[in-house]
């Protein structure tokens, strides 16, 4: 009978002291960029909305806070902060289809002469 070890990791990512100059510097500049387009993004959404957002996920300082704890801060409902939540995603994934879909056409268009 095979037991269950809960101490094994074989599919945990490897931490920067795992990782050689290349692979660590790779992922510095994936961070970065990550980083770039998130704040691209939220600048993209309205200031109240965007700090929402930072807040709730801890995006500043890197501590996220609870539903309830974000809309005490923020002067409104739980359900207000899942709201906005929901719609700023939404928005995103719907941007983010849109460009790929202008992309795909502007590349059907360029083969196609």
């Amino acid at each position: 009978m095979e037991t269950c070890n809960a101490d094994r990791h074989d599919h945990e990512e490897p931490m920067d002291s795992d990782l050689g100059p290349e692979e660590t510097v790779l992922a510095q500049v994936e961070g970065e960029e990550l980083r770039r387009k998130l704040d691209e993004w939220l600048g993209s959404l309205a200031p109240r909305k965007a700090r929402i957002i930072r807040y709730r996920y801890g995006l500043d300082d890197g501590q996220p806070h609870t539903l309830e704890e974000t809309a005490v801060k923020f002067g409104t409902t739980r359900e207000r902060i899942r709201q906005i939540e929901e719609s700023t995603i939404v928005t995103y994934i719907h941007n983010r289809a849109h460009a790929a879909l202008n992309a795909h056409r502007r590349l059907s268009d360029y083969m196609e002469n």
